[in-house]
């Protein structure tokens, strides 16, 4: 194995959003800092043109608290679209306003949404095993106000019912939302693509001395003596099919940002405890998956409303669509637009890896669009389809919380986890975002003041 001569401080797999959120922070403190990823960066925040469109990869809506603090710590603009104009649920064959489902409930909503405010993240730990319709109709005999919640929870985690949800991680992201502005639920769109995101922290790392290198796969952790030491990197191939030797690069701390699902392909299984494998290997077999198209149009179908039913009329399943270009025009060119739809699928990947199953899900879900969004038939110009097997972990009961993986991964001092499948609540960006700042933490040593406000 050849060695790479270069001292680095902290070594990160991955430049998605986890990774170089950690990056730019331990850069700015300092630290040299090396970020090592096999594709592009942007990880799952990468955006794509087409025909003048920019489709992201899953097509993200965000909860950006975490990242507003973090953009402002390291003095870089954050260009995020107005908020939006609220949801809209499918339910008894119409688009309905979801206050309606609690007009009559109001003193009820107004009680929980205190008792979520008022509860301690130990109190939500608690929780991790609890149906969310146990703790709701503990407090409430309204059905719309289980129905609203309900809802809501599976647009959030992409299940198949309510009754699959989590109390914890669903209470968990209201406190967060009604601490950061008052509503239980709000999302916004990056301006200029997902990409975005992650571009001014890559830059952050390299305004403070830091590197990123694309194309370079890490073959596995090195750990010795129960000691991080660095990581194995591929070198380039000449041939495809060449088993190219490892460079070594040295550092005392390396921080994974891969799901659960792929976290073992790097870590030499000799010396990672069987018990956190095992660990691993069920938390990854559960993950939840969605198929979908974009759509370019030439009328606004949607506005800056979410979109959501929890069974669409053909599919019988859950889905929902959003117009990205509605929040950011620039996604589209100028007098067309940019829509996205999709149906959910919870853990069922093999259902996905079915060409059989997609060949006449694809056919159904179109038709739901076109029944529950008339215009859309008409003034549809063209359509992508994209199908995503590994969107995140279940957030049902018994798969949240201490059931994940911590951030600390055992068997190599210095060896760090950021990942919105690792135990924090919630997914996605935010998530993601959380994380990073948590394992820089303990990394450094110390609390930023400028984080005190975000929960992680």
């Amino acid at each position: 194995m050849k060695s790479d001569t270069s001292s680095w401080d902290a070594v990160i797999i991955g430049a998605g959003i986890g990774g170089c959120s950690a990056g730019a922070l331990l850069a700015d403190a300092g630290k040299k800092v090396l970020v090592l990823e096999k594709g592009e960066i942007g990880g799952r925040c990468r955006s794509f043109n087409y025909e003048g469109y920019t489709m992201d990869l899953g097509g993200h809506l965000l909860e950006d608290g975490a990242l507003t603090k973090l953009y402002e710590k390291l003095g870089k603009e954050l260009r995020l679209s107005p908020l939006s104009e609220g949801i809209r649920l499918w339910l008894r064959d119409k688009w309905i306003d979801p206050r309606e489902l609690y007009k009559n409930a109001r003193a009820d909503l107004r009680k929980i949404s205190e008792e979520i405010l008022s509860m301690s993240w130990d109190d939500l730990e608690k929780l991790n095993d609890v149906p969310l319709t146990d703790w709701v109709r503990a407090r409430t005999k309204s059905e719309g106000i289980m129905e609203l919640f309900g809802i809501i929870g599976v647009l959030d985690f992409n299940l198949f019912t309510y009754d699959d949800i989590a109390a914890s991680e669903f209470l968990a992201l209201r406190k967060i939302f009604l601490q950061e502005r008052g509503m239980i639920v709000w999302s916004r769109y990056p301006v200029g693509g997902c990409i975005a995101l992650v571009q001014p922290l890559a830059d952050a790392i390299r305004e403070k001395g830091g590197e990123i290198r694309t194309h370079s796969p890490v073959r596995e952790v090195l750990i010795e003596d129960g000691v991080v030491r660095g990581v194995e990197v591929e070198e380039p191939k000449v041939l495809p099919n060449e088993y190219a030797p490892g460079i070594r690069i040295e550092s005392p701390v390396v921080i994974c940002t891969l799901p659960a699902w792929d976290l073992l392909t790097v870590l030499p299984k000799d010396k990672i405890p069987q018990w956190y494998q095992d660990k691993v290997n069920y938390i990854g077999d559960h993950r939840d998956c969605f198929f979908g198209f974009y759509a370019g149009t030439d009328k606004s179908i949607m506005g800056l409303t979410v979109y959501s039913s929890l069974k669409l009329p053909h599919t019988q399943l859950p889905g929902g669509a959003l117009e990205p270009s509605a929040y950011d025009p620039g996604l589209a060119p100028e007098g067309r637009h940019l829509v996205l739809c999709c149906a959910q699928c919870a853990e069922r990947a093999d259902w996905l890896h079915d060409k059989d199953w997609l060949k006449v899900k694809t056919k159904e879900l179109e038709a739901d669009m076109e029944e529950v969004f008339p215009d859309l038939k008409e003034h549809c110009l063209w359509k992508r389809w994209h199908v995503v097997d590994n969107f995140a972990l279940l957030q049902k009961p018994g798969f949240v919380g201490s059931a994940r993986p911590g951030f600390e991964i055992p068997g190599g001092k210095g060896l760090y986890l950021v990942s919105d499948t690792a135990n924090i609540r919630g997914m996605g960006i935010d998530a993601s975002t959380r994380a990073a700042i948590s394992v820089v933490e303990r990394i450094l040593g110390k609390r930023f003041p400028e984080f005190a406000d975000v929960a992680h």
